[in-house]
């Protein structure tokens, strides 16, 4: 059993010690014919392995991908520089620690349910201009729901806040992401992963101010009523 560096664990939530339980290897070659003569060449190698978490013994399937080290020439600079070999890995299941996951919010209605969902996976997915566009669209269904008037997009976010049902910051919030999404869909310009990241969150904050306490503010009254 061969010690391997540090991994994310999805059991364990952090960066743990595993070890190779299993390995095959496949040898990435090339062949190439030099004065009559036919050689192969070795680029790289596709090792797939079983992966062992060395705290909570949590098993997974790891595809590496090796390219080799090897010498390119600079046309700028008119000197060869060397690039080392490196791998390229794929998890199964998906490594979580740079991830969303989904949340749950009591009282939210199906079909913005959905859209929140379909947000989370494209971003993980790293489609950062559908997750943008995912954005703007759940801004408008909850407006929708809600029954704001306005002749645009950024009406309704004001009659949000002016109807108290968010608070001015996050209502600013709410445009950010209107503003997100008109970029995405119209120019296709791609907001970071760090722009998406923060706008879900305070979206996040949104669903819970407006379905989840007045959930949880309802259930609280029904059982202080059946109790007196």
């Amino acid at each position: 059993m061969k010690k391997e560096k540090k991994v994310f664990c999805n059991s364990c939530k952090t960066t743990t010690n595993h070890s190779i339980l299993s390995e095959h290897k496949v040898s990435d070659e090339v062949t190439f014919e030099e004065n009559g003569t036919t050689e192969n060449l070795e680029i790289g190698q596709f090792l797939y392995q079983v992966i062992n978490c060395n705290g909570c013994g949590a098993i997974t399937f790891r595809y590496r991908n090796y390219r080799t080290e090897f010498y390119t020439f600079d046309e700028i600079t008119k000197e060869e520089i060397f690039v080392a070999g490196k791998y390229y890995d794929t998890y199964f299941p998906e490594r979580i620690n740079d991830q969303l996951l989904i949340k749950q919010f009591p009282g939210i209605p199906s079909i913005i349910f959905e859209v929140y969902n379909e947000i989370i996976n494209a971003y993980n997915r790293n489609s950062f201009i559908l997750c943008a566009s995912g954005l703007r669209t759940i801004t408008e269904a909850v407006c929708n729901h809600f029954k704001m008037d306005g002749v645009s997009l950024g009406n309704k976010i004001y009659n949000l806040s002016k109807c108290r049902l968010i608070n001015k910051e996050l209502s600013e919030a709410l445009r950010a992401h209107k503003f997100l999404g008109n970029d995405a869909v119209h120019n296709l310009i791609s907001p970071t992963k760090e722009e998406l990241r923060l706008s879900i969150e305070l979206f996040e904050d949104v669903l819970h101010s407006l379905f989840t306490i007045p959930f949880k503010h309802n259930d609280l009254k029904k059982r202080i009523s059946k109790r007196m």
